[in-house]
Order: structure tokens, then sequence, then C-alpha cells
């Protein structure tokens, strides 16, 4: 993994059918804590903390996500659903050299299953090829996480292989999926 890279970023004002994207900050605390992480969460996300208390929101959370904005090395952003208000995930994009960005995302048990991670990854990977300049977005999974290899499939996304023992999950290394999008392979929003 190359290391990150500053860009330069400003807060964009990203919609599309019904789905709202904010920068994961302090106002999203208290919707965090109505829906801690499940088990399905747990399973794929470093998550040792139990019960997920509002200190650790913070910490693991907010703090990270405000100074990836600072720094221009990460773009973290909280979902919602625009008409209610109500808080569906978070998704992320982590900016390396040669300008290339990798997406990660996590939905609440609420958001499942409905095409919110499809239309967000989608409207991320269009935010970052023409507002950021990225010029490749990468997506890695757990080989055995099903819903996030869907994600990334029907986002566009190329299946580019396995990336052996490349990612360490609950202190045991594991392989990754490797996916990639290019601007020119990328669906509409």
């Amino acid at each position: 993994m190359t290391a990150l890279h500053a860009v330069r970023l400003s807060v964009p004002d990203l919609r599309v059918d019904g789905l709202e994207l904010r920068p994961l900050g302090e106002a999203d605390l208290a919707q965090l804590l109505e829906s801690p992480p499940d088990e399905e969460m747990r399973r794929w996300l470093t998550i040792h903390a139990d019960p997920v208390t509002e200190d650790v929101l913070r910490t693991d959370l907010v703090l990270p996500s405000e100074d990836g904005w600072r720094s221009g090395r990460m773009a973290h952003f909280s979902i919602y659903d625009s008409h209610s208000g109500r808080l569906l995930g978070t998704i992320s994009v982590r900016f390396y050299r040669h300008d290339i960005a990798e997406v990660g995302y996590d939905l609440l048990p609420h958001a499942r299953g409905k095409g919110v991670a499809t239309r967000t990854v989608r409207l991320v990977a269009d935010w970052a090829f023409r507002e950021v300049g990225v010029e490749r977005l990468e997506l890695r999974t757990h080989p055995d996480n099903v819903a996030s290899r869907r994600v990334a499939e029907r986002a566009g996304f190329t299946n580019e292989g396995i990336e052996r023992a490349s990612r360490r999950l609950y202190d045991e290394r594991h392989d990754c999926v490797v996916y990639s999008l290019l601007p020119t392979d990328r669906p509409s929003v």
C-alpha cells in the first residue's frame, strides 16, 4: 500500500436519489450512538469496543474524519436519507500517491439491501474523478464479504484478483479481493 497523499479538498454537495453525503463529524454522534455496530459490521470492521461509546466514536471516527478533511488525505462522509434525515452509514475515500484513491463504506442494518451502498459508491467515484482528479479508484474487501463484493461489481468496478495477506482484521492477516475503477469505465451516477 502506498502512503497517504494530500489533495485539495473542498466540501462538495453530493446528493443522488434521496441520499445526501455530509462530512462525518460531531453532528453525527447522536445517530451513530443510536445505531451501534451490529454483528455484520463487527465481522468486517475492526471494532473492539463493546459497548461503543461517544468517546470511542469520537476517537475512532470523528477525529480521524476531521483530520482527513483538514489534511486532504481522506474525505469521510456520513450517508443520510435526504427525506427523513436518518443516518444510513458512512463512506470514505483515502487518497494515495500517483492519483490513486481507495473507497470504503459501511451501512447500518436498516439501510442494507436497498442499493444505498452502490449508489453512494458511484456518486463518490464520480466526484473523485471529476472534482479531485483521481485517476484510479480501488476497493478492497474480504473474499467472504459477498455483500461488499456485489456492491463493487454493481458500481462498475473490475475484479483484479486476490491480494494475498494484505490486511489485518482482528489481529489476523487475510487476503483481499481487489477491485478497480478508472474514469473511462465508470457508470453514470
